[in-house]
């Protein structure tokens, strides 16, 4: 001892005085050994298949892995670093895990494992709607649980015509619409069993058909409406044309299944309808249908002709469109008194006895469906028995003169009218035009002035009426003048007579009258025969005579 003592006091004295050097050799540490890392591993249910891994740091790999102290949850098993299996009991699990590298150097780490009971759980929360007469399935579904699951009705029943199979299966044929609540149960086969309940519902309904097995006709220009209609489903009800068109100007809504519009053109269209129900699963059928589109039924008749009193009359009501046959009705005002409308024909006959306007409104009514009935108003004029009107003596012509003078009628008989000279003659140069009664040309001769003749109208009426009158027409050889030069003088108070004014030429009669002042007081002019008379009660008086023959032609002096 005394000797290390020593010693170490010499080595400490010549480090301090710097005479000795002292080197460490360089040492390479050791490797840290390894370290678990893993957290709290997950809990796992009974029954339901589990697997976690652990993890490790520092060390040198590979590793390999044990349970030092207490245990797994049962069921569970650690291969490598991987916990797994199927845990068979609820609880939690404490346990040591080590984790050992390749120099054997090793960690450790306490875990745990918490293993809750198993549950089972239905998850079917609705089921479909079924319907009656038609193939129904469903399945019920659930989770958790030891398969096989093994189901049951625990209160209420199923639809009549349904059963429920232990594997959850619900199938059959519906009867009879109606909802059915039920409860169901999910059993698995774990002992003692884990069971589930749920209360669901299903509801059958009806199939869904469309019940419309035709659609009325339309007619062109006309507004249309129809509806389609349904049975059974599920309100509400979608519609929609899935084959052909409607005819056009026509559309199909899709919510009420009503079709409008107004047709523009005739003919018949076929498609196929829709109906698809609201319905889980929804319902679709179809309907093959057809619309017949028939022209507008009008009254092409712009007017009626005119009659004649004790003239047959006869006319035709005429139509165009519609479905045959039209009939044909009287709705408003009255037809001419004698005549009357054949329904079948349409045709307005008689003999009208009253002359007038009558104003009927007429219908015409076709066959179809719906039955068109348009109407119309006419004005109906019966005029009187064919008369002529004109007088005679007819206005006087001059000889070279042209003559133009019409005959005249009452407006009655039925037109045309047509003339005719029945007896004597007209003057030499004038004729008689046989459609228009007018009496024209120049006169070549006064001899045998006045002319007599007779002239008869006659109409187109059936039976024809007639008409004659005789008249006469003045023929002058030249033109009118006054002829009288001068006139006697009279004298105050005394009775003047003698003094005829006279003409020469012109177409008698001729008529007279003063123009310009006037005759002296107290005389008067007889304007027929130009005349003068009276008794002068005054002196002095210049005047103008003027004579005016039958053709309007005058001459003054």
């Amino acid at each position: 001892m005394r000797k290390l003592s020593v010693l170490l006091s010499l080595v400490f004295g010549l480090v301090l005085t710097g005479c000795v050097s002292i080197h460490t050799p360089n040492v390479t540490p050791p490797p840290a050994p390894p370290s678990v890392t893993s957290t709290a591993p997950p809990a796992g249910t009974v029954g339901v298949a589990y697997t976690t891994s652990l993890t490790a740091t520092n060390g040198t790999q590979p590793y390999s892995w044990s349970i030092t102290a207490g245990t797994l949850p049962a069921g569970l098993t650690l291969s490598g670093n991987t916990i797994s299996g199927t845990p068979t009991t609820a609880g939690t699990s404490n346990f040591t895990v080590q984790v050992k590298d390749a120099a054997n150097l090793t960690g450790t780490a306490n875990l745990s494992i918490t293993i809750i009971a198993a549950t089972i759980s239905i998850t079917t929360t609705t089921l479909p709607n079924g319907i009656v007469s038609s193939t129904y399935s469903a399945a019920l579904q659930s989770t958790g649980g030891t398969a096989p699951i093994t189901w049951s009705i625990t209160t209420g029943a199923l639809p009549a015509g349904l059963a429920l199979a232990a594997n959850g299966n619900i199938t059959g044929t519906p009867t009879a619409p109606g909802t059915s609540n039920f409860t169901v149960q999910a059993a698995d086969s774990s002992a003692p069993a884990l069971t589930a309940t749920k209360a669901l519902s299903i509801t059958v309904v009806t199939g869904l058909a469309i019940t419309t097995s035709s659609l009325p006709n339309g007619v062109t220009n006309t507004a249309y409406n129809a509806a389609l209609q349904s049975t059974g489903g599920v309100a509400p009800v979608s519609w929609s044309v899935t084959v052909g068109t409607l005819p056009a100007g026509l559309s199909l809504n899709a919510a009420s299944g009503a079709i409008t519009g107004t047709p523009t053109a005739a003919g018949t269209s076929s498609f196929t309808v829709q109906a698809t129900d609201s319905g889980t699963p929804s319902q679709t059928v179809t309907k093959a249908l057809s619309i017949t589109i028939v022209q507008q039924l009008v009254i092409t008749n712009s007017s009626l002709p005119s009659g004649a009193v004790n003239s047959v009359y006869s006319a035709t009501l005429q139509s165009s469109g519609g479905t045959p046959a039209v009939t044909w009705t009287v709705t408003g005002g009255a037809l001419p008194a004698g005549l009357a409308l054949n329904s079948a024909t349409g045709v307005i006959s008689g003999t009208p006895t009253t002359a007038g306007t009558s104003s009927v409104t007429v219908q015409a009514t076709d066959s179809g469906t719906p039955q068109q009935t348009p109407t119309k108003q006419f004005n109906i004029i019966i005029n009187p028995a064919l008369a002529i009107t004109t007088t005679s003596p007819m206005p006087s012509g001059t000889v070279g003169t042209a003559y133009n003078q019409t005959l005249m009628t009452n407006g009655g008989g039925v037109a045309p009218i047509t003339w005719s000279v029945t007896a004597g003659a007209l003057p030499g140069g004038l004729t008689l035009n046989a459609t228009t009664g007018v009496i024209s040309g120049t006169p070549t001769t006064a001899t045998g002035s006045p002319f007599s003749f007779t002239v008869q109208a006659a109409d187109s009426g059936a039976p024809q009426q007639t008409s004659t009158k005789a008249l006469s027409i003045s023929i002058g050889t030249s033109s009118l003048t006054v002829a009288t030069t001068s006139l006697p003088d009279g004298v105050v108070g005394q009775s003047y007579s003698g003094a005829t004014l006279q003409s020469a030429g012109g177409n008698p009669p001729v008529t007279w009258s003063i123009s310009v002042g006037a005759l002296p007081a107290g005389l008067t002019l007889n304007p027929n025969t130009g005349a003068i008379t009276g008794s002068p009660t005054a002196a002095g008086t210049t005047f103008t005579v003027m004579a005016t023959d039958s053709t309007t032609p005058t001459a003054q002096t």
